[in-house]
């Protein structure tokens, strides 16, 4: 259908009128859909949209993203000044995630980043590890609800080994199980930034609680980690016990619905 818009009103539905007279008819397509028919990022700016108007347009309450729609949204991130991105509840994939994982290589501006209850697994969770190597800037990522078991945990622990800014990663609700939490413990002995790893909701044991703890013992940045609704017992509560003898900076271990007893 078509749509009159004053050119002061342009903007909102992502055209930039390039004439001077004051009303038009113009056909009303927003940047998502026009991308579903085919047009990529550079297209789209020749049909008289602005970058901004395009990521706000795929950035709306309720619009999905497509591995197209990543396409483009990454292609423009770095044309944007925001220092949060909110990609939650777009069903990004894997290729989605990598993406974005090329833009986030190059971004220096954005600082914090949602990607709760996506469909990333492993492979996504890779090319953002491999991102993480690289970026300055995020500060704290956020992925809990997806698809990411040991193998995508041990490529980000491998990036916090190596990343000097980030702060917090929120990996609750994944298919975390001991594998991958050693890993992340042994990233944590490297690592002298990070101050919150949460991973509520995974498949972590004793195993995974005792690494995490040694790894407490050596960190002294740390003040939050989260390990409720795990598999740990009483041996695991023990060695966490045994950490905060050693380490003074923790503030806050929270270890509920576990299997842990009085004796632990």
């Amino acid at each position: 259908f078509f749509t009159c818009v004053d050119v002061d009103d342009a903007s909102s539905v992502g055209y930039q009128l390039k004439t001077r007279s004051k009303r038009y008819v113009i056909p009303y397509h927003t940047a998502p859909e026009l991308i579903d028919k085919g047009l990529d990022a550079s297209q789209l700016l020749d049909e008289g949209f602005t970058a901004r108007a395009i990521v706000e347009d795929l950035l709306k309450h309720g619009v999905t993203l497509s591995d197209k729609r990543m396409q483009v949204l990454s292609a423009l991130l770095n044309e944007g000044k925001s220092t949060k991105l909110d990609l939650s509840g777009k069903r990004i994939s894997d290729s989605g995630a990598k993406a974005l994982s090329n833009a986030l290589k190059v971004n220096s501006v954005i600082r914090v980043i949602g990607l709760n209850n996506n469909q990333i697994s492993d492979e996504g969770a890779k090319a953002l590890a491999n991102a993480l190597k690289v970026n300055k800037a995020i500060q704290n990522i956020y992925l809990r609800h997806n698809q990411i078991s040991d193998k995508g945990a041990e490529a980000l622990a491998e990036a916090i080994k190596v990343n000097a800014v980030i702060q917090s990663i929120d990996m609750r609700w994944n298919k975390i199980s001991d594998k991958g939490a050693q890993a992340l413990a042994e990233a944590i002995k490297v690592n002298k930034v990070i101050q919150e790893i949460l991973l509520f909701g995974n498949k972590i044991s004793d195993k995974g609680a005792q690494a995490l703890a040694d790894a407490l013992k050596v960190n002294k940045a740390i003040w939050k980690i989260d390990l409720s609704d795990n598999q740990i017992s009483d041996e695991g509560a023990k060695a966490l016990a045994d950490a905060l003898k050693v380490n003074k900076a923790m503030w806050q271990i929270d270890l509920e619905h576990n299997q842990i007893s009085d004796e632990g």
